[in-house]
């Protein structure tokens, strides 16, 4: 869940449970929001995007498709 502070200047993603009982309702985090989106960028990036990855998807998605037609 998004949250924020400072009047929105800081953003954050937070347990939904957290955001509205508070630590009673749940011990999870609360983490800024451009932190962990870098975070799940560089991590796309580098296991998913690889040439050699990127080759194997095209290819089966265009293979089935060239027999088709």
């Amino acid at each position: 869940m998004l949250r924020t502070g400072k009047s929105g200047r800081y953003r954050y993603y937070t347990c939904c449970t957290w955001a509205r009982q508070g630590e009673t309702g749940c011990e999870g985090r609360t983490v800024p929001m451009e932190k962990l989106d870098t975070l799940v960028a560089e991590h796309v990036e580098h296991r998913l995007l690889q040439p050699k990855r990127l080759e194997q998807i095209l290819s089966a998605v265009l293979h089935p498709r060239k027999e088709r037609a």
